[in-house]
């Protein structure tokens, strides 16, 4: 039987349905319904982070350094950016970054540098290397995203990145512009 056909079938059940189920026995006095969202959002999380971590292999690389060099990949050249606006993308603490840069510069995947109008600012760099490394990476990440969404139909691919953009946004997100 299809995976699809599994999905929107009410006999089969995933893990969350069994916890909720859990829940509602043990605890009456507490709606465990937004379980449903949240506990699978976080069961994706681990999903979605061990297939990348499982196609990046090859590449030498782990999530948070392909989101590091693809960051600053995708500012186009000179693929460079301020470790906070860096901070700021991925959602990482100063330290847990300064650690990761640490490790990427000594793999000679990206360089740091001092800043053009302030000697005290930091600028990072990646390097050909890492551009040529990520260049690669990035090939096999859109690969997996793909595979891993294959289940949805382009209908409800568009309403779920809506839902999630929403849940995103008012729930602590950075608003961007759409420039």
């Amino acid at each position: 039987m299809p995976a699809s056909t599994l999905v929107n079938d009410a006999t089969y059940k995933d893990v969350m349905d069994i916890g909720i189920a859990q829940w509602r026995k043990e605890r009456p006095d507490i709606d465990p319904s937004a379980k449903a969202i949240t506990g699978r959002i976080l069961r994706l999380h681990d999903v979605i982070l061990r297939a990348f971590n499982s196609a990046f292999t090859p590449h030498g690389l782990k999530y948070p350094n392909y989101a590091v060099l693809a960051t600053l990949r995708s500012m186009g050249e000179p693929y460079e950016m301020t470790p906070s606006a860096l901070q700021d993308m991925m959602v990482l603490t100063s330290g847990g970054l300064s650690k990761l840069l640490g490790r990427l510069e000594s793999q000679k995947l990206i360089i740091r540098k001092v800043g053009p109008t302030d000697r005290r600012s930091v600028i990072v760099k990646l390097t050909e290397k890492g551009r040529v490394l990520i260049d690669e990476a990035m090939v096999t990440q859109a690969k997996v995203e793909h595979e891993l969404i294959a289940s949805l139909e382009m209908d409800e691919r568009h309403l779920m990145e809506s839902l999630l953009r929403r849940l995103v946004l008012t729930n602590g997100g950075r608003f961007l512009s759409a420039d």
